[in-house]
């Protein structure tokens, strides 16, 4: 599932499949349940049981996130940079990065890590681990080792492994005691000071062992695998069977001074037997130690017109090579000099320094096309009646659009035919855009009128007289919903209901009507509440024992068409203005709701 602030990210871009974890660890977050990661897979099978890192000056200031003296595992580590990917990277197919500090109460380093993947052969056995060591501290950090950690089961839960260290490629490696259809894996020193080395056997009982892990790892025993050169070149040779092998790949000594920073770099190998081992590690020093650090064509800035080719002429080297793509496929064109087809889009191409049997890192030559036509648009060519659309042109020196406008960008609402002119200057170039039509449908009118009483626990009759409609929606505004043309309902309190139409028609264009409503208690007692004359003709006269009541005179759909204050009973209510027809009206005395009908003549 996608993570918004992910922890850990899985790199599965070539032939090895692993997990980089923000707080430093590789192959899983969480190494003591091997969760939060995939390990180190290679042909379907996992290789690894864990890996991290160790660091540090002597084995009282050493940090790492690998098991500890308890067999617990340790987490000396404190993410500074969430960690993210870029694919394509910067410098290969993908890479993820991010950074963390030490944990101390007084910080030591901040690393910046950063991997590098590629996906083509020869470069696909192998992932880059590059890290970026600064000093954080107010003291010179002299005597500072950095390393690699990893304790690797090749054959069956690792039982019969043999680790090894080859010199020749500074590649330190696991493989199978035995003859076995499992891969041979490593960690080559990419770059580094001095090369350090030390195999170890987890078994601290196995005969002539130094140390082992079962019974934990300590942090003299930490900084002696770290720091003591090749110090100790195999591990799991006391019997043909082979045994459990860890190891530590490392360099040093650094002396960095306060605010300076040094580069490790690793790589994490694997391969089917020992001479395509040694083979992919040498492809990943190429990689990173020639590829990564050759010159780069040097490509100027390209323009051409709309619809016209672009000449592209790439120098810094003797050969070059084209690519449509910053990594991978294959390249298209060889040579310094480059046409392209006729361009109608901006369009991005890559150039290597082929000088060597290797290649450089790619150049984007991008080639910006000027005075491109194209219309961009904020709706479809169809809108309803009402609606607006806004046109865009691409970005030039001037624009004419066929409605007189000069402007970028236009807003336009009748039905019709638009284009536009564009041009520039430099190049001087001039297109006219096709034409964007717009149609624009009618949309219905939403009306309806309302009949009844008005009055709680009644029946309401909504009479829908919309115009051009297929469907429609009644929201009641008591949280009752109807789609029947004309509903009939009843209100179970006293309050203003806003009642809505939305009219739709075949074309999905709308039209929304609105109306609010007053429902009241029902008719007042005739005791407590008199109303006369009926029919009423130029006043009418309401008796409510003195007391001060405003009012309100409903016509037959619930409109208000009067209102006003009396302030005594028997005030007369003008009601001359009424046309003849059916009326409520409502006295409100306190919270005290009265309603009566009456005619007016």
């Amino acid at each position: 599932s996608f993570q918004v602030n992910p922890s850990f990210l899985d790199i599965d871009e070539n032939q090895l499949i692993t997990t980089i974890a923000s707080n430093g660890r590789l192959g899983y977050e969480n190494p003591a349940n091997q969760t939060n990661g995939v390990g180190f897979v290679v042909n379907d099978d996992n290789l690894l049981f864990e890996m991290g890192l160790i660091m540090g000056t002597s084995s009282s200031v050493i940090f790492d996130n690998i098991r500890g003296a308890s067999g617990a595992f340790n987490q000396e580590f404190t993410v500074t940079e969430k960690i993210k990917e870029m694919i394509p990277g910067e410098r290969s197919a993908s890479e993820i990065f991010g950074a963390f500090t030490d944990n101390a109460s007084t910080k030591t380093v901040s690393v910046n890590y950063r991997t590098l993947t590629w996906n083509e052969a020869p470069y696909d056995r192998f992932i880059i681990l590059e890290y970026k060591v600064k000093n954080i501290s107010s003291q010179p950090l002299n005597g500072f080792y950095f390393g690699l950690f990893a304790d690797w089961d090749i054959t069956d839960q690792g039982g019969g492994d043999r680790a090894q260290w080859n010199s020749e490629n500074q590649l330190g490696y696991v493989y199978p005691a035995q003859p076995d259809d499992r891969p041979h894996a490593g960690i080559r020193l990419l770059k580094g000071i001095v090369p350090q080395y030390y195999a170890i056997d987890n078994n601290q009982q196995t005969p002539g062992v130094p140390f082992g892990l079962y019974d934990g790892f300590t942090d003299t025993e930490k900084f002696t695998a770290l720091s003591t050169g090749i110090g100790r070149p195999s591990a799991g040779m006391n019997s043909s069977e082979g045994a459990d092998v860890s190891h530590v790949v490392a360099a040093g000594p650094y002396n960095i001074p306060v605010h300076e920073e040094v580069v490790v770099a690793f790589a994490l190998v694997a391969a089917p037997d020992l001479v395509s081992l040694k083979e992919a590690s040498q492809y990943a020093d190429t990689a990173y130690n020639f590829m990564l650090v050759a010159p780069k064509p040097v490509i100027p800035p390209i323009e051409t017109c709309y619809g016209a080719s672009a000449s592209i002429v790439a120098t810094g080297a003797g050969n070059f090579k084209w690519y449509k793509d910053f990594t991978g496929t294959e390249p298209f064109h060889v040579g310094g000099n480059f046409t392209t087809p006729p361009l109608f889009d901006d369009t991005t191409f890559y150039v290597s320094n082929a000088d060597e049997t290797f290649e450089s890192i790619r150049t984007a030559a991008q080639v910006k096309v000027m005075a491109n036509p194209a219309i961009r648009s904020s709706s479809t060519g169809t809108i309803c009646e009402g609606s607006v659309v806004t046109l865009s042109a691409i970005e030039a020196d001037s624009y004419l659009w066929n409605t007189g406008e000069t402007t970028q960008t236009i807003e336009i609402e009748e039905a019709g035919n638009y284009s536009v002119q564009v041009e520039t200057a430099d190049p001087a170039c001039q297109n006219s855009s096709e034409v964007f039509s717009l149609i624009v449908n009618p949309r219905p009118i939403s009306e309806f009128t309302i009949s009844g009483t008005l009055i709680q626990g009644e029946a309401i009759s909504f009479t829908n007289i919309s115009q051009g409609a297929t469907s429609h929606n009644w929201d009641l505004g008591d949280g009752q919903t109807s789609t029947v043309i004309n509903p009939t309902h009843v209100y179970a309190s006293v309050s203003d209901f806003s009642v809505t139409l939305t009219s739709i028609n075949e074309f999905g264009c709308i039209d929304i009507a609105t109306q609010t409503i007053q429902v009241v208690t029902g008719l007042s007692d005739q005791d407590e509440f008199t109303l006369y004359p009926i029919p009423a003709q130029d006043k009418l006269l309401l008796k409510t024992n003195g007391e001060i009541y405003e009012w309100k005179i409903f016509n037959g759909t619930g409109q208000v068409v009067l209102q006003g204050n009396t302030t005594q009973s028997n005030d007369p209510i003008p009601v001359q203005a009424l046309p003849p027809g059916l009326y409520f009206i409502r006295a409100s005395i306190g919270k005290v709701n009265y309603v009566s009908k009456f005619v007016k003549e």
